[in-house]
């Protein structure tokens, strides 16, 4: 059994969307790990490359990412369906605006009733099928490696996750309560869960918008 945990991290883009010099902006988030590697030093062990890629998961407390957190968090515990049509979910996603249209490492999710498995990790967007033999890890000389598969025993995999969902929803009701908007939310999380999964379906969407208002 493979064992999920976190680690900070953090990545960067070149903003765009203002006049004048392009902008670096740095974002701080919880990488996932698997037997303590970091999910995004493992693809760049597997790419053969030194810099892990720019790509991130969802974990990031900066506002909106936290919706997207909550979002993500549920469909890797099963509570959700997936975010591409064949019903794969994103592990990382781009930083600028969580777009599928740009790429996503993404994973087919199987519960057993003491496993959970992360199957055919690799890469897709959402304007085309999964083809494993096209979307590995890394190229090779025949082209891509095949996609590769994580298997957690449930029991930890559940805890994990559940801890950081229940983090990530304190974080959206903090920010609801701010932002005076809090109206009906319940303490235990569910309606913030409902709130949040509606939000967090179109925050690419929404960023998209703001660049380009911008």
């Amino acid at each position: 059994m493979n064992a999920l945990g976190t680690a900070r991290a953090g990545t960067s883009y070149a903003d765009c969307s203002v006049e004048g010099p392009v902008l670096l902006r740095e974002i701080a988030f919880l990488d996932f790990t698997v037997d303590a590697v970091p999910l995004r030093g493992i693809v760049a062990v597997r790419r053969q490359v030194g810099a892990a890629p720019s790509e991130m998961t969802a974990l990031g407390s900066e506002w909106p990412w936290p919706e997207l957190a909550v979002a993500t968090l549920r469909r890797l515990l099963g509570k959700e369906p997936g975010d591409f049509e064949d019903g794969r979910v994103a592990l990382l996603v781009c930083p600028v605006d969580a777009d599928l249209g740009c790429g996503a490492l993404s994973a087919t999710l199987a519960f057993g009733d003491d496993w959970v498995e992360w199957r055919q990790v690799g890469w897709q967007n959402d304007e085309e099928p999964f083809d494993p033999p096209q979307l590995g890890l890394e190229p090779t000389e025949n082209g891509l490696e095949p996609t590769v598969t994580f298997r957690f025993g449930r029991t930890a995999y559940t805890e994990v996750l559940q801890g950081l969902l229940t983090h990530f929803e304190q974080l959206v009701v903090g920010h609801l309560r701010t932002a005076d908007v809090s109206t009906g939310v319940a303490h235990d999380g569910r309606t913030v869960g409902a709130a949040t999964r509606r939000l967090a379906g179109s925050l690419g969407f929404v960023l998209a918008r703001q660049r380009r208002r911008n």
